[in-house]
């Protein structure tokens, strides 16, 4: 999925995508009176390829449900983060495509970070939970 049809997956989901400046976090989503909003900041974005990755992660939040407050256990952050890691994973890289780059010879992390348009750390997060099981 490219940054695009994500923008399109949010206007279509009526997550409402806003871009302005954020304290301490450059992306951020929250869910309020049962529509959710994806926060970015611009000015702290690397390169779209890290916009891309940031703005899967937030909509996994809104997608899944993943929501917690400040004063949540540590486990239910913690699950929230994985479901929305998880929704980020199988549209940016879903495994049947990371395992076809891969039998193609596309095995550097580099090269799949350049292959699916998404940051080399996204690239070892996604490996490690398809592969380090």
């Amino acid at each position: 999925m490219n940054l695009l049809n994500l923008y399109r997956t949010a206007e279509r989901r009526n997550v409402a995508v806003e871009c302005f400046r954020l304290e301490g976090t450059p992306a951020c989503s929250v869910e309020l009176n049962g529509r959710c909003f994806v926060g970015i900041d611009p000015f702290q974005l690397e390169s779209t390829a890290d916009e891309k990755v940031k703005l899967a992660h937030e909509l996994g939040h809104c997608l899944q449900g993943g929501f917690y407050r400040r004063t949540s256990p540590f486990e239910l952050r913690e699950r929230c983060e994985v479901l929305a890691d998880r929704w980020a994973m199988t549209q940016l890289m879903p495994l049947p495509d990371v395992q076809a780059a891969m039998k193609e010879g596309c095995t550097e992390v580099w090269q799949l970070a350049e292959r699916f348009g998404v940051t080399e750390e996204f690239v070892h997060t996604v490996l490690a939970v398809y592969f380090d099981k």
